[in-house]
């Protein structure tokens, strides 16, 4: 598991944590696959940082 900044690169990498919002809302759940329309989704709530599964 490693923390990585959002961006494209991170397309088909899944996702080792569970993410939420500043509020604790859940955005995406552990083991999800980040797809194109996934990393816009947390760009848009301000994440900048993502555990994934190497």
């Amino acid at each position: 598991m490693e923390k990585k900044f959002l961006g494209k690169a991170l397309i088909g990498k899944q996702v080792a944590q569970d993410i939420t919002d500043k509020k604790g809302v859940l955005l995406m759940r552990s083991g999800t696959v980040l797809t194109e329309a996934k990393v816009a989704l947390l760009q848009k709530y301000h994440i900048v940082q993502v555990f994934v599964k190497e």
